[in-house]
């Protein structure tokens, strides 16, 4: 008997520190809920204009080979927001850490056929996690402030991350859907990014520099205070 209620109480002490962890993932998630709200725009109507906006990437399809309604409601609110004048260029970024996946170049192309003009669109090949493509875009491609696209849970992810790190950022979020996939365990910035040990160019070798032209309108009436970038 004395055995018995020994080893109940070494189950519940070891299970103690799993406990724990599990309790600071969730707190860790609300806070990164509550940080983000005020940045979080459902309606592109509400949107104030931005420059740039920051699409993140996914898989096209599953691998049962049905379409991904997560690409595909990204794509969608990206397209919208820039037809309705939210933004003037789009970086698409995601993962093209080898030859037979390019999440980039399906972005573009989707963005394409719904009446994107290509020379608006910069693809970033070394996205491969949501701290790479808010990192690098702002260490890569110079961006100070953006707007991101993506479902609301990735977009709360990637505001905390960029203001964490100084960056001005607000969200559009893409239609969600719980049909497919649960959704990812959030990233917090602690861990270095991917992007420091990983080509900024993709494995075919096209070139991934950000063109002068963006670069141009990103410098224009800069200052000091980022959030004069977003026009209402």
């Amino acid at each position: 008997m004395v055995g018995f209620r020994l080893f109940r109480l070494f189950l519940i002490l070891a299970s103690f520190p799993a406990f724990l962890g599990f309790l600071a993932l969730g707190l860790s998630d609300r806070w990164i809920e509550q940080q983000a709200t005020h940045w979080l725009y459902d309606r592109v109507e509400d949107l104030p204009e931005a420059d740039v906006a920051l699409v993140l990437g996914c898989a096209k399809t599953l691998s049962n080979g049905r379409s991904n309604l997560y690409f595909q409601y990204r794509i969608d609110a990206a397209a919208e927001a820039f037809t309705k004048g939210k933004c003037r260029y789009l970086i698409v970024s995601g993962d093209n850490s080898i030859q037979s996946y390019n999440e980039p170049d399906l972005m573009k192309e989707a963005l394409i056929l719904r009446g994107v003009p290509e020379d608006r669109i910069v693809c970033d090949y070394a996205g491969l996690r949501t701290l790479d493509s808010v990192v690098r875009a702002n260490k890569i491609f110079g961006q100070r402030a953006l707007l991101v696209i993506s479902q609301q849970f990735h977009n709360e992810r990637a505001i905390y991350i960029a203001r964490q790190s100084g960056i001005e950022m607000i969200g559009l979020n893409a239609e969600d859907t719980e049909e497919f996939a649960p959704k990812p365990v959030r990233s917090l910035p602690g861990s270095k990014p991917s992007w420091m040990f990983t080509s900024s160019t993709p494995s075919h070798g096209t070139s991934v520099i950000l063109s002068k032209s963006l670069r141009a309108i990103t410098e224009k009436g800069r200052s000091n205070n980022c959030t004069g970038l977003f026009k209402r």
